[in-house]
């Protein structure tokens, strides 16, 4: 049984009622409630004739009124009697069950033809006077402060797609509509839960997020936790200080800069296969790409220092006699070989040394032997050493001399460098020993050194030794020195 309210009630100039005796505006329009579901109110527009394929239904107008000067505009507004905005739609209150669904859906598409779209739903805001700001979209907010602005206590997004190898994405376009970039979920459509970036514009794979985490740049395929790939020359990874870039880390690299990982000013570390540059495989620490100073470790496990192809487990190149290896002690050993030093005075088979004087004298030298990296030069008695740290030792005979020792001398700055054991030779029963000297000196140049003996007593002809006879050479005095 249909139930119906007031039809019309006009009480009074400029008012109708529908459904109430009090009409509060120009139309008034109220439904009584009755048990049951059912139709409250229902404005429909006219339908389209049916006389022609592409006649239009009528529309339904409602329109607020205008406001006059400087007065504000009216208000429409449904499920409220107090419109807040120029269009107002409130669901009011639910009581005994969970407030319903504002419900804004498009038009369906027609049937007569499969390739017609469903409507959309628009949400323009106002654009501004002037200089005036365009209007925003808020949901949640009433003072949105951007084109969309969400507001509430956990605010969040929902992208849903309805089939399960369908994508969903963000997309960003030109101020013209032309492609720009995007970001989403399922890059290929196959139903992973993969997360992408993608250049539109480009057509290339930014960054790339798998479904187990692995992370690639520049490719789609990352099977470690973070992969790299690029077709440019000298492209990589650049890690920048306060001062600018420190390092690179480039996984294609040209021929004539082949190191890969390599600090600002192309100094740093390189790993290569042997088929860029001349390390030929290996691990390069080097100062320039092109250098040959550094150091490689190259494929066999050999070690070379400002070589390119050490030969050895270690190999060390450089200037023979300057370049080499520093100690705590400051010391420099410039050749893994032993540097020795052996000068003495040799005189013909039963020759005696000579006379000695009271007080100090050279001992002869007029002999070298051995001087393995020609570090020393020989005159006048004199050695002339070049600059180092040098161990030596040294002996030289005494006969019927009583007190005796040795010193090595430093002739070009006067200075004693080692003193040797204090000796005694009995002279009254014409007796004869050696004396001895051993330790250790640095010179900072090259000077001229004597070996020098104190003798209390003087002697002739035999004071600094006496010969054997024996057929071979007579030796006398011995200075023999290790450089360090």
């Amino acid at each position: 049984m249909a139930h119906w309210g007031y039809i019309c009630q006009p009480v009074a100039v400029g008012t109708v009622g529908i459904g109430t005796t009090a009409p509060v505006g120009l139309l008034d329009v109220r439904s009584t409630a009755v048990s049951g579901s059912g139709i409250g109110i229902n404005i429909t527009a006219q339908n389209a004739a049916t006389d022609w394929p592409f006649n239009n239904g009528g529309n339904v107008a409602i329109s607020a009124g205008t406001g006059f000067g400087q007065g504000a505009h009216g208000n429409v507004g449904i499920g409220t009697n107090a419109p807040a905005g120029f269009f107002h739609v409130y669901g009011g209150s639910a009581l005994y069950s969970s407030g319903a669904p504002l419900l804004l859906q498009g038009q369906d598409a027609g049937s007569g033809w499969p390739f017609w779209n469903g409507g959309h739903i628009l949400l323009l805001p106002g654009a501004g006077a002037s200089s005036g700001a365009p209007g925003n979209v808020g949901i949640g907010t009433t003072a949105p402060t951007s084109i969309l602005h969400l507001r509430g206590a956990t605010p969040i997004m929902t992208f849903q797609p309805t089939g399960t190898t369908q994508q969903s994405y963000i997309q960003f376009k030109t101020s013209a509509g032309g492609a720009g970039f995007e970001f989403g979920r399922d890059r290929f459509s196959a139903g992973t839960n993969d997360f992408y970036f993608y250049d539109d514009n480009a057509g290339a794979d930014r960054m790339y997020i798998s479904n187990t985490g692995n992370v690639g740049i520049g490719m789609t395929a990352p099977t470690s936790r973070l992969s790299l790939s690029s077709t440019a020359t000298n492209d990589g990874i650049q890690l920048l200080g306060n001062g600018g870039t420190w390092l690179y880390i480039f996984e294609n690299t040209s021929v004539s800069a082949y190191n890969n990982i390599t600090l600002a000013g192309d100094r740093g570390l390189y790993y290569g296969s042997g088929t860029i540059g001349s390390p030929g495989g290996g691990l390069v620490l080097a100062p320039w790409a092109s250098g040959t100073s550094g150091m490689r470790l190259d494929q066999n496990g050999n070690v070379g220092i400002e070589t390119t192809a050490p030969g050895a487990k270690l190999e060390i190149a450089g200037t023979s006699g300057v370049d080499g290896i520093k100690f705590p002690d400051g010391t420099i050993q410039t050749t893994s070989a032993t540097v020795h030093i052996l000068i003495t005075h040799e005189v013909a088979n039963g020759t005696n040394a000579g006379a000695s004087v009271s007080g100090w004298q050279t001992r002869p030298l007029n002999s070298k032997k051995i001087d393995t990296n020609s570090l020393v030069s020989l005159s006048s008695n004199q050695v002339t050493f070049t600059a180092g740290t040098y161990y030596c030792q040294a002996t030289a005979p005494a006969f019927g001399a009583n007190n005796h020792k040795l010193r090595l001398r430093n002739v070009t700055d006067s200075v004693t460098l080692i003193v040797g054991s204090s000796e005694y030779a009995y002279q009254p029963s014409i007796v004869g020993n050696t004396a001895r000297l051993v330790g250790q000196f640095t010179i900072a140049a090259g000077k001229a050194l004597e070996l020098q003996h104190y003798i209390a007593y003087a002697r002739i002809n035999d004071g600094l030794g006496t010969s054997v006879s024996s057929g071979e050479v007579e030796v006398y005095a011995l200075l023999e020195c290790w450089k360090n």
